[in-house]
């Protein structure tokens, strides 16, 4: 497959899909098969929250750590968007 791979919840997935991506929604009796099969298959692999959360940690950490092909994690639609604003000033302490 030449097209990066999306795993994660339908809404976002549609986004996804009109940027290229080949989408895949599992449920989490499903994810370790889809993730491989995005692993065998696509020259990118990109999953939401919910997703990686269902996966062996250690499975995911050594795909990442691999990185053949790339895996990304991403926020998705049941994450609620963040400030800019407000992640600075938590990062240089005004705010906790």
């Amino acid at each position: 497959m030449t097209q990066p791979v999306y795993l994660g919840d339908p809404t976002t997935a549609a986004g996804y899909r009109l940027a290229g991506f080949a989408v895949r929604t599992p449920d989490a009796t499903e994810a370790r098969a889809a993730f491989d099969d995005a692993l065998d298959e696509a020259p990118l692999v990109v999953l939401s929250p919910t997703v990686a959360g269902w996966l062996d940690p250690d499975a995911l950490d050594n795909a990442i750590a691999t990185a053949n092909p790339p895996v990304a994690l991403v926020a998705d639609v049941s994450e609620p968007p963040r400030s800019l604003a407000g992640t600075v000033r938590r990062a240089l302490g005004v705010e906790s």
